[in-house]
């Protein structure tokens, strides 16, 4: 195993043993690590939670009173989302095993689109780019047209979304944030030239109340969707947003509330859903998506 690979390994070891275990002690946590290989002591285990809390922001803290570790509240978004680095990590290191059998693994995985793969060249040099801190140069072709441009930007976080990869800057010539999805990025150059980050707002808390890559001058607002209950089940599984709450769960209908930005991305997720699903709020909303949904019912009259 990679040193790499072994370090997130071992990462998911410490938190998946506090998330499922009442308040363990560093004792715990050493006798749990050695029965998985790795040899540690006190002090190493309390470098690990250091480590965790600097690098992927996950803090875990004693309780005097219970004498043992838990994971902290405002922690819970980012171990989810370290979790989910982890399991990626182990998918890719069986796939790049030493033995033939390990490399015949391919066989077995079915990836939703080669389209999708493009591009992931590029973030392994972004990530260290904003790491470091360091401008880049990005030739990307959008979309809307078929010429590239290349853009001097200062990368400030990599974000998913939809099965693709966005890096998120400070693009110099526009002034502005934008996201780049790195599949349609044609050559990226990592600069040795630094920028302070702190220039500018962290462009996270942006996303925060979005589904999607889109900005919206709008502000969010509390949104009501109605359900059938039969795709409610997937709703309740797979969530929409960070902020989706049930207020209705019957046999007749799946209620959920949002508070979310209402971009172009929530309303093509609405309308993915067909009629199995209506906006009760907010009423311009409803309204939008009524109008779209006719307008799709006249392409076949």
């Amino acid at each position: 195993m990679s040193s790499l690979h072994g370090t997130i390994h071992r990462y998911q070891l410490i938190i998946d043993k506090i998330k499922g275990n009442s308040y363990p002690t560093i004792q715990d946590m050493m006798d749990y690590l050695r029965e998985s290989g790795f040899e540690n002591s006190q002090r190493t285990v309390q470098r690990d939670f250091e480590k965790i809390r600097y690098e992927f922001g996950v803090n875990i803290v004693y309780n005097r009173l219970r004498k043992g570790y838990f994971i902290a509240e405002d922690s819970r978004i980012n171990v989810e989302q370290f979790l989910r680095l982890a399991n990626l990590s182990q998918l890719t290191q069986i796939i790049a095993g030493p033995t033939a059998k390990d490399k015949e693994l391919l066989k077995y995985i079915s990836f939703e689109s080669k389209g999708t793969l493009r591009g992931l060249e590029y973030i392994a040099p972004l990530f260290r780019a904003i790491r470091q801190s360091l401008k880049v140069k990005i030739s990307h072709t959008t979309f809307y047209r078929t010429e590239a441009h290349t853009y001097e930007v200062w990368p400030y976080m990599l974000k998913e979304y939809n099965e693709r990869w966005y890096a998120v800057g400070w693009v110099v010539e526009k002034d502005e944030f934008r996201s780049f999805g790195v599949d349609r990025i044609d050559e990226l150059v990592v600069t040795d030239v630094s920028f302070n980050r702190d220039l500018k707002p962290d462009p996270a808390p942006f996303f925060k109340d979005a589904i999607g890559m889109s900005y919206s001058n709008q502000k969010a607002e509390t949104v009501v969707l109605a359900f059938h209950p039969f795709q409610g089940k997937y709703i309740k599984t797979l969530p929409l947003h960070d902020s989706q709450s049930i207020l209705e769960d019957s046999g007749n209908v799946l209620r959920i509330q949002l508070f979310v930005l209402p971009n172009i991305e929530l309303k093509r997720k609405i309308l993915s859903y067909g009629s199995e699903v209506k906006v009760e709020k907010p009423e311009w909303l409803a309204q939008e998506i009524a109008s779209e949904l006719r307008k799709s019912i006249g392409q076949y009259e």
